[in-house]
């Protein structure tokens, strides 16, 4: 029999307080003067023996029962080879084990990996002959995906080591799952090893995959206790400007301390094209986030290779960020056109003289009975619809994809527009809503006009050329007929141009990665007047160039842990992936025409930059971490038992908060492979409760036999 808890032990020491108490009772009684009376001598000899056996009665049941009660909470337990008697079929141990960046930590128990193999190397030594086991990792290729023997699980515990790529969590409870069905015994077992602040990562997993392991025993052991800090790039961004060859590019840097530390004095680096491009330095608070500018100038179009660096962390393997910024030559739109015959579109005509000039974009020029002959949408980095009336509800659920991946919108209404149609599609990207019109379309009797134009938006910032300190003046078009906009409630919009009745007239939703770009009128004269305006060329082209520009359209990423996958603009006859360790052949499928989609498992990559190469042509991935790899907030055993128990029906977690590394073992040894027995400790100290409360009534030492 072994403890779970031995330090309770100590509790035994409360048999000094009944062994004081009968101490005490032994006290000699005073003597009163009594008539003689002699036959009461024997009485009187009886009585003090029977009354010395009952406080020794009473005193070896109290003894008992604080010994009890400290067993009790020791938490004894018995050992597979004591309590198997009754059942000799094989257990199944399957093990998932954290390998990645997280767990090449130390705390006082030395490396987290090494505390994790000497826990399952423990557990697997405890096993009986007849036993088998399955060990997965998280991160890489696996070890070994077969059920082993006690040999082979343990030689393939020794070949565990960290891998910095991505997490793999939901393939590899699917693989544990597929191992152990495949199982012929009932008796099987889960143990799920982590870092303390990796259980959060298991929360995101489908409930779909997990709901396989309904009755199956789950353990979670939690590793580590480490207090550290640590630096992250959380977030890279474009600060919204229209990006070309030579124009200044600002780059929006987001640092987070997800550690449990301060940070002070650090410094963040810009790199791009193996040239440095400025620095920083931050302090930081555990849980704070700081947002920093990066200004680069693209030598080029295609996509440039860069990295934010960390400089100071004490974690080193998320102290670099990759990053590749798409500079197209060319932007390809689809413009889905339904002004009414004869009516001259002003916004085509706009587009066509940019299209000759400019060179900077390809216009797909579609109705909407027939924008579905343009093939897969994904093509395009920006959907115009002109004068729509209605917006068709499998057009609405392609929109909305498109725009949350990060490509962008822009909406021009009809003057006949369907309102309910307008509306079902604005709830879906929980921009607002169309709540009246104002004016007549038509009439040529202007309702408003628009508002003085206001710099700060990158959409009317450089149209004008002018001092620093200079108003813009301008002649600024009537309004004859446009559409009220009402925002989503929290949600927040982007007023970029207004009417002097402060209603918003063109504004910015963003939703998912992209940008919505909303007009509340059209772009024909019965409208408003803009189309006359000088202002209109240059507003509305920019509006279409900033709709393009949203994080999709700026950056070429790929999250570790993911598959590789995407639609990219090139050519050759052979295609491949080159990364700093090697070349990877990927699986290459035709797509639309100049279009190909290339995909690849990606389970081995590390952060990095990844080259789309052919024999001519060549396109930069950036490869990051996860967030959530480098999030070292510890959950509270409270909050980990309450959000895993969704997950599990049968479900333990050890190893939180004070508990010593022994004790993990110990826990989780007994649930593995042992039977605890306390509750057999307590049964006995009630049934003892019961006996001395017997003695204390019914044992009277002064009857007469």
């Amino acid at each position: 029999m072994t403890f779970l808890a031995p330090l309770f032990l100590l509790a035994a020491l409360a048999i000094a307080i009944p062994i004081l108490i009968h101490f005490l009772n032994l006290k000699k009684p005073q003597k009163v003067a009594f008539s003689t009376l002699s036959f009461f001598r024997e009485l009187q000899k009886s009585t003090i023996r029977r009354l010395k056996l009952k406080r020794l009665l009473l005193m070896a049941v109290r003894i008992l029962i604080v010994l009890m009660l400290a067993f009790a909470l020791a938490r004894p337990y018995l050992p597979a080879g004591w309590t198997d008697s009754g059942n000799s079929s094989p257990i199944l141990y399957s093990f998932l084990v954290d390998n990645g960046i997280g767990m090449d930590r130390i705390d006082a128990d030395g490396p987290y990996l090494d505390q994790s193999k000497t826990l399952i190397a423990e557990i697997i030594s405890n096993s009986r002959d007849h036993d088998r086991f399955v060990l997965l990792n998280t991160h890489g290729e696996p070890l070994r995906s077969s059920i082993l023997n006690a040999n082979q699980a343990l030689d393939a515990l020794q070949s565990l080591k960290i891998s910095a790529t991505g997490n793999l969590n939901t393939i590899r409870f699917s693989e544990l799952f597929s191992l152990m069905d495949s199982w012929p015994g009932d008796r099987k077992v889960v143990y799920r090893i982590t870092t303390s602040d990796g259980l959060k990562r298991d929360v995101d997993i489908d409930q779909s995959v997990l709901d396989v392991f309904a009755g199956i025993p789950i353990h979670y052991v939690a590793i580590g206790n480490d207090d550290v800090s640590n630096l992250l790039i959380s977030q890279v961004s474009t600060s919204g400007q229209l990006t070309g060859p030579g124009r200044p590019v600002g780059l929006e840097v987001t640092v987070s301390n997800r550690g449990n530390q301060p940070v002070f004095n650090q410094f963040v680096s810009l790199e791009t094209d193996g040239n440095p491009g400025g620095q920083h330095q931050i302090d930081l608070e555990p849980g704070e986030s700081s947002q920093l500018i990066f200004e680069l100038i693209p030598p080029r179009s295609g996509t440039i290779p860069g990295k934010i660096v960390i400089e100071g962390d004490q974690f080193v393997h998320d102290n670099t960020h990759f990053f590749s910024l798409n500079i197209p030559t060319t932007r390809k739109i689809l413009l889905i056109n339904d002004v009414d015959d004869g009516a001259a579109s002003y916004l085509d005509a706009a587009l066509s003289a940019a299209e000759q000039l400019q060179g900077r974009i390809s216009i797909d020029r579609k109705s909407s009975d027939t924008y579905v002959d343009s093939g897969d949408l994904s093509q395009f980095d920006a959907i115009i619809l002109n004068g729509l009336i209605r917006v068709p509800d499998d057009l609405q659920e392609q929109l909305v994809q498109l725009v949350q991946s990060g490509r962008g919108l822009v909406i021009f209404p009809s003057e006949r527009a369907d309102v309910i149609s307008y509306n079902r599609f604005l709830n879906r990207i929980n921009a607002g809503q169309i709540s009246g019109f104002r004016g007549d379309y038509g009439t040529f009797e202007p309702t408003a006009r628009l508002d003085r134009i206001r710099e700060g938006h990158p959409i009317i910032d450089e149209i004008f050329s002018k001092q620093e300190d200079e108003e813009v003046r301008t002649t600024l078009p009537a309004l004859f007929y446009y559409m009220v906009f009402t925002p989503a409630p929290q949600q927040t919009f982007i007023p970029i141009l207004r009417s002097d009745l402060q209603d918003p007239v063109l504004l910015e939703h963003r939703f998912g990665n992209g940008r919505v770009l909303l007009s509340m009128f059209g772009t024909d004269p019965g409208w408003s007047t803009f189309p006359g305006n000088p202002l209109f060329a240059p507003v509305f082209y920019r509006t279409i160039l900033y709709a393009m520009s949203g994080d999709r359209g700026g950056f070429s990423n790929h999250e570790l842990g993911q598959k590789f996958s995407g639609l990219f603009p090139i050519r050759g006859d052979r295609i491949t992936i080159q990364g700093a360790e090697g070349d990877y052949l990927p699986e290459v499928n035709p797509s639309n025409p100049g279009v190909v989609n290339i995909s690849y498992d990606a389970a081995e990559w590390g952060p990095g930059i990844y080259r789309i190469r052919t024999e001519n042509e060549e396109i930069h991935i950036a490869a990051n971490f996860h967030i959530s790899e480098s999030d070292f907030y510890t959950l509270s055993e409270d909050n980990a038992s309450e959000l895993l128990a969704d997950k599990f029906n049968q479900l333990e977690i050890f190893g939180q908060d004070d508990q010593s590394f022994k004790e993990i073992q110990a826990s989780v040894g007994s649930a593995g492979f042992g039977s605890e027995i306390w509750y057999w400790f307590i049964l006995a100290a009630i049934i003892l409760m019961m006996l001395e409360l017997a003695i204390s009534r019914w044992y009277k030492a002064e009857s007469i036999s």
